[in-house]
């Protein structure tokens, strides 16, 4: 391994380089906030809303009270 690097591993960051890093892992998380939210919005338009999201994983009432009558 390089001298310079084992030196760096030793004695860490320089106050310039942990805000410059500090500085880029905000900009990674905005940016990731920012495709979480297009994809929640995303998602919401598609299914008709959050109300759509949740009657896909469950049946309605309705419908298994018909399919209840059918079966008489």
């Amino acid at each position: 391994m390089n001298q310079y690097y084992i030196y760096r591993l030793e004695h860490g960051l320089s106050a310039a380089e942990e805000r410059a890093a500090d500085q880029r892992i905000g900009e990674l998380a905005a940016a990731l906030a920012d495709v979480r939210s297009a994809v929640a919005q995303s998602l919401c338009r598609g299914l008709g809303g959050l109300r759509a999201l949740g009657s896909v994983s469950r049946p309605r009432k309705e419908a298994s009270v018909a399919a209840g009558l059918a079966g008489r």
